[in-house]
């Protein structure tokens, strides 16, 4: 009877023995794991050290790039230049050979009343556009031919103090190369001291 109360009880120590058993490897791997993590935070260090380092190298190499900033300013100012701080763009005068020699006479001094609108200087580049490649304003430099035009009598074209009318075109052919050609006559009307400050000469002069 008593070998066979022992046996009763041997269960339950079996049972606990086997549950030790599985709780001990638990125990033993713990420290393993915790290696493994702080292996894997190390990884995790590095391989930001190298992220700045690339972040670094990139930065550099792009200091001298415009920012978004500058870029959408820059955008701005060249939409405000080309629209002529707001205003709706103008049509660009090209030639044609529907114009007639007075139509051509009257767009071009009406472009030079507002040589700055839409864009500075756009009245005298359509002067240039309109221009024969054999007038000799077509072989010199743009800038040059601005500034011809800015610092001599005809500058007082280049603004809008001044009415003019533009009469009927004579008709001619060269003698030199039997090219046709149209000779205009083209009145100024504009405030007598504004004549004289733009180099107006005397003989320039028809009273009114």
């Amino acid at each position: 009877m008593v070998q066979q109360g022992h046996r009763g009880f041997s269960l339950p120590r079996r049972v606990f023995l086997l549950t030790t058993a599985f709780a001990i490897p638990s125990l033993l791997l713990r420290p393993a794991s915790a290696l493994t993590e702080a292996e894997e935070f190390e990884k995790l260090q590095r391989r930001a050290a190298e992220l700045k380092e690339i972040f670094e190298s990139q930065k550099a190499a792009n200091s001298n790039l415009p920012t978004l900033r500058d870029s959408v300013a820059k955008d701005k100012v060249a939409k405000s230049q080309d629209k002529g701080g707001g205003e709706p763009d103008a049509p660009k005068l090209l030639p044609s050979p529907s114009f007639s020699s007075e139509e051509v006479a009257k767009m071009l001094i009406s472009a030079m009343q507002k040589n700055d609108k839409p864009a500075p200087d756009s009245g005298l580049k359509a002067v240039l556009r309109f221009s024969s490649e054999k007038n000799p304003v077509k072989m010199m430099p743009q800038e040059r031919f601005f500034d011809m035009m800015k610092n001599s009598k005809y500058s007082i074209l280049l603004g809008d103090e001044y009415s003019f009318s533009v009469a009927k075109a004579d008709e001619g052919v060269s003698k030199e190369d039997g090219e046709p050609f149209h000779i205009l006559d083209v009145k100024i009307k504009a405030p007598y001291k504004k004549m004289l400050m733009n180099g107006m000469q005397f003989e320039d002069f028809e009273s009114i």
